[in-house]
């Protein structure tokens, strides 16, 4: 499941200007075909029919317990979004059980990429041939067709190791670390899994995700080569560990590799989302809001005096009756401010976003200066934070 002969011991995947412009230009064409609206969310497709027959490197699916109710996929935003989307590029042309065969619409940046980090010399290139893809070429692919190659891979179960305080990277443990310790997984991490000897482990993409909310069970759904299925959902359970395969060989969810710029780990990021959801915002605007102004450290204080985890000003604290120290209560506070705002501009979140930012006043200024072109008045700071938490 996650062999791939000569990367072993991490090795810097570069390619060719040329080629990384080529995937660069496929990758902003995949982003106006099939970017969601809204964060970027994507639409975790139906769960697959476990396998009766499974082999050591095609684990048997487990039982599928999909939410008591509804709730939106987490937010795929940014680099993450875009990996996510190139994962299921990927997935759409794979078949087979395993699912190591593709068909020719894979698209022709990917096997380029295959073919530059993998050539004929290397132990690596018979990983990424037709009837023998393996988990990790799924991976670097993903990466690649989006316009940021991993800086290093190896043997699928060389991964966690590999990225373990690596710089620009973060490890959101499963398994690998005690529920007050683990973290939500998002579209466009890298998935790992552990397994006991022979150890090959395993790699795919996220790319769909639904939080346990209220101690009901959630969802993860990835895209994945040599394994039961392209497309694979599992249970995601309240204590964040994943109901993976265990049979014949119990295989461990070790946890999530991100971008260091993605959203952080932390126990308020599902504190953020419910309570966005108690006040009918889209919680995956609220979750990337409250990312982008502390990163959600309840200790943080800008250079202007804003405060705490939803970077509240003193006066503003104050006037909503908030201590701006304590997480919880501000983000309840957070969420009841941007609904209010939300509801003031008529649904517009961009509005609303602006008043959080720099005050109702001042867009009602650019309202009444720029008309249908308000934003374009604003600061830059403000453009740019909006930029930051939509996307567009």
């Amino acid at each position: 499941m996650g062999k791939i002969a000569g990367l072993a011991g991490g090795v810097l995947l570069t390619g060719m200007a040329a080629l990384i412009l080529a995937v660069s230009l496929f990758s902003l064409q995949l982003a106006g075909s099939q970017a969601g609206r809204n964060g970027g969310c994507l639409t975790p497709p139906p769960a697959p029919v476990a396998t009766a027959s499974m082999t050591a490197s095609t684990p048997a699916t487990p039982p599928i317990s999909a939410p008591a109710a509804a709730s939106p996929c987490f937010p795929a935003a940014g680099a993450g979004a875009a990996v996510a989307q190139s994962a299921l590029a990927i997935a759409r042309h794979l078949s087979g059980d395993p699912d190591v065969w593709y068909d020719t619409g894979l698209p022709q940046p990917v096997l380029q990429y295959w073919q530059r980090t993998c050539p004929p010399a290397s132990g690596c290139r018979v990983d990424w041939q037709e009837g023998n893809l393996q988990c990790v070429l799924l991976v670097t692919g993903s990466y690649a067709l989006a316009g940021f190659p991993l800086p290093a891979a190896g043997n699928a179960i060389d991964f966690w190791s590999l990225y373990r305080q690596r710089p620009g990277w973060q490890e959101i443990p499963a398994a690998a670390a005690p529920p007050s310790q683990r973290g939500l997984p998002m579209p466009g991490d890298i998935m790992v899994w552990y397994d006991p000897p022979p150890r090959v482990g395993h790699v795919a993409i996220v790319v769909a995700v639904s939080p346990p909310i209220n101690g009901a069970n959630g969802s993860v759904t990835f895209a994945e080569a040599n394994g039961p299925g392209a497309l694979v959902t599992e249970t995601l359970l309240p204590d964040l560990s994943v109901l993976t395969w265990s049979s014949p060989i119990p295989y461990t969810v070790l946890g999530y590799i991100r971008p260091a710029a993605g959203i952080v780990n932390s126990p308020y990021v599902l504190t953020a989302w419910q309570d966005a959801l108690g006040v009918g915002l889209d919680p995956q605007v609220f979750v990337q809001q409250i990312n982008v102004e502390s990163g959600f450290n309840p200790a943080a204080l800008s250079p202007a005096g804003a405060e705490g985890i939803a970077q509240f000003l003193p006066a503003t604290a104050q006037s909503l009756g908030v201590n701006p120290w304590d997480p919880v209560a501000s983000l309840q506070a957070a969420a009841q401010l941007m609904a209010g705002y939300l509801r003031r501009y008529g649904g517009d979140y961009a509005r609303a976003l602006a008043a959080y930012n720099a005050g109702s006043g001042a867009v009602q200024k650019a309202l009444n200066a720029c008309g249908s072109h308000w934003l374009s008045c604003m600061p830059a700071e403000t453009q740019h934070y909006i930029l930051s938490i939509l996307g567009t």
